[in-house]
């Protein structure tokens, strides 16, 4: 995982490689000119987390349907059509974590983050809306459960890996639908449901979970986050 920093008065800052997970706190200084001086610090990033469960992003928005103000973006009918998961906003290459420790049980990562839907469609389909995803099997309360994750640009674990709460599995992108001109916005699609529908190739309404009883997070009627890291039970 890099991270650039972005142009300031002109200057390129140099690049940082490191573990999101395990790269601990540092902090350094450096001089842009002889009279300005920038300080960085790199913390060790990590969503809210218990010992097996997290949150899937360090921040957590519901993204609004385009121009209307509804937060469609909500599991169930807020689009006037059953929404099977909940889009959460994000900036493109925002880390991605795995929610609970699990098996990642398929992957695909062929999609091409500049592609735009249209382009897209007429490739894949419009049936394939999801773009780069990741699917991990996890046991909550003793019953398995697939977390897929949708519209990634970066894909970092493969079919058959086990992840850990908090291991970055990806980063959030357009890929997929969230390259509409329609979408509101860069976003992870978060859908949650029952494995016994996993290789059903129609999975009914029934099948699926609320994805937000799996966050550690309370939204309001807006969608605006106003209780992080809350315990669940």
């Amino acid at each position: 995982m890099s991270v650039t920093a972005t142009p300031f008065l002109g200057y390129k800052f140099v690049m940082w490689t490191g573990d999101f997970n395990n790269y601990p706190t540092h902090d350094f200084s450096f001089r842009i000119t002889s009279h300005i001086k920038a300080d960085a610090v790199f913390h060790k990033l990590l969503p809210c987390v218990s010992p097996n469960e997290s949150n899937p992003l360090l921040e957590m928005e519901i993204l609004p349907t385009k121009n209307n103000g509804v937060k469609g973006g909500r599991f169930g009918y807020g689009r006037g059509r059953f929404h099977k998961g909940v889009d959460l906003s994000a900036p493109v290459g925002t880390p991605l974590y795995a929610m609970f420790d699990g098996d990642v049980v398929s992957t695909i990562s062929r999609y091409d983050q500049s592609t735009p839907w249209g382009d897209y469609k007429k490739t894949y389909g419009s049936q394939d809306a999801a773009g780069n995803r990741v699917n991990i099997v996890s046991k909550v309360d003793g019953k398995d459960v697939v977390f897929s994750y949708w519209h990634l640009a970066e894909v970092y674990v493969r079919t058959n890996d086990k992840v850990k709460a908090g291991d970055i599995i990806g980063t959030v992108g357009t890929t997929g639908n969230a390259g509409d001109s329609d979408c509101a916005g860069p976003h992870l699609h978060l859908t949650t449901y029952d494995k016994k529908a996993y290789n059903k190739n129609k999975k009914e309404e029934g099948d699926y979970f609320n994805p937000e009883i799996f966050l550690y997070t309370k939204f309001d009627n807006q969608g605006k986050a106003y209780r992080l890291c809350i315990e669940k039970k």
